[in-house]
Parts: C-alpha cells; structure tokens; sequence
C-alpha cells in the first residue's frame, strides 16, 4: 500500500515519476483525487498550529499511533515533539512546537534518530485511501465492528460517489507504454465477465475497462509485444515497427565472459546498455 500511496503523493506534488502498474492494479478504483488532496496538509516553520490539531488529522488520515516511528504510515508524540512518517517520504519528519509555533522541522532517521536535514516545510499525505474526514459514520462503525479499514478499500464507491482510477491522478503523461497487449485484452475480456457475478465490490464499469487501453498522451501511446502475434487493435495504430531480439545468454557470474562479450558488440558497432 505504501508504494500505491508514494505514487499517489509524488504525481499530485508534480513530481517526474514513472508509474508501473500491472492492469488490474490501473482499474483499481480510488479516492478522487481532489479528495486525496484536501486530505494531505502542509507545516512550515513559524505556522502556528495546535498540537492536538495536528494528531487529530494524522488520525483522520489514517496513520497509526506509535512509542516511536518505525515505518512509513505512523506517528509518535512525546510532549511538543510529534514524528510523522509519510508513506511518500523517504525519511520520517520531526516536529517541534514552542507553544502553538512550529519551532522546528527536521528529517531523521528512524533506527538511528539522527537528523538528516533541516526543512522550511513538510507536505503530509494521508496514509490509506480511504480517510476518515469524509466518511467517519461508516468508517467508525467498520472499525467498532473489528475490520481494518484497509480491507474497505475494495469498496471504495461505497464511500466516494464519483471515485477515480490511476490515470485520474496523472497530468498530462508523456508517454504510455503498453507491454503485451493481447495478454491485457485477455485480462479485461476475463475481468468483463467477472462483472457479472461479482456485485457490490469496487470494480470498474465495463465502460471503464477499456480506458486503461485508450489513455492519451503527449507523446502517444506505444504498444510493446513479444510474440510474433497479431494485436487486437493494430488498425488503430499509427505504425507499426519490428525490432529483432533474441535472448541475453547467461553468465553465471563469469565476469571475464562477460567482459569478452560486451567488447565484441563494441567492436561490432553496437551501443551497449546495461539495465
């Protein structure tokens, strides 16, 4: 779920990011986007806010109360010092009030506790996908009740009325690359028929399907496969292009064949990239 959440935080911030999302995770259905926005909040040094205020919100968020943070998804208070682990951060934050005043703003490490950096302000995004502020009846209910509210998240239209999908999340993509097309066609034909006997849980429209298939971008949308395969929809595309590969050999660990290898394509003319 972290890297679900990190994805979310990094492409609302405008972060460059690279989203890489098996098909059935892409129609997953999520909290709007706007929602998971206005759900996220800011400090900076010198705001002036109430230490209860900014528990009472990482609750709602969903971050879990801890002795100390240990893992991303978690807070700790001790006094006026509150520890926030954000699930897009790569290390927790420390939050010292003088009063209401935020005194100072830190990264640390959370096995050491050592500082890392000084910051002028910290963006925090919520924790789970779905969050208490909007939906505290349903949710505080599900929670008397002994379920987890991650488990909810499969029935994320229960709580939101217009809920969203990844390609929601994402401005104005650069490039979609698309591996293995027929296989995916064979997936939504699958998950289309699923629709029929599965009622009430968070899955798409089937109209909604075949948008993870037709999602625009600036650059346009590339369609990769491996097989000498005919594509379900090639009278759609633009061009067609056949790239000749053939299988890496192994080396076992021989660092000295490899060596022999990756001379012999530079010496050939090729331009080598190891990934």
């Amino acid at each position: 779920m972290d890297d679900y959440l990190a994805a979310f935080a990094a492409l609302l911030s405008g972060e460059n990011a690279i989203v890489v999302a098996p098909v059935l995770s892409a129609l997953k259905k999520l909290q709007p986007k706007n929602e998971f926005a206005a759900n996220s909040f800011s400090i900076s040094i010198g705001e002036l806010i109430e230490r209860d205020e900014i528990i009472r919100r990482l609750s709602a968020m969903g971050y879990e109360r801890m002795p100390n943070v240990e893992a991303r998804g978690q807070f700790a208070v001790r006094g006026d010092i509150i520890d926030v682990f954000s699930p897009n951060a790569e290390y927790p934050v420390r939050i010292e009030l003088f009063d209401t005043e935020v005194d100072s703003l830190r990264s640390f490490e959370a096995l050491t506790q050592r500082s890392v950096e000084n910051l002028d302000a910290v963006l925090v995004f919520p924790s789970q996908l779905i969050t208490l502020d909007d939906n505290v009846p349903a949710i505080a209910q599900a929670i008397d009740d002994g379920i987890n509210p991650q488990y909810l998240e499969n029935y994320v239209e229960q709580f939101y009325k217009e809920p969203e999908f990844i390609w929601n999340y994402i401005k104005n993509p650069k490039g979609i690359f698309v591996d293995d097309p027929s296989r995916i066609a064979e997936l939504l034909d699958f998950f289309e028929q699923e629709l029929v006997t599965e009622k009430g849980k968070s899955y798409p429209e089937p109209e909604d399907l075949w948008r993870v298939n037709s999602f625009d971008s600036e650059n346009g949308t590339f369609y990769f496969t491996p097989f000498a395969q005919q594509i379900r929809f090639t009278d759609r595309l633009d061009k067609l292009e056949k790239i000749e590969t053939r299988q890496a050999p192994l080396f076992s660990g021989h660092m000295d064949v490899l060596e022999t290898e990756l001379k012999r394509f530079v010496s050939a003319g090729y331009k080598v990239v190891i990934v």
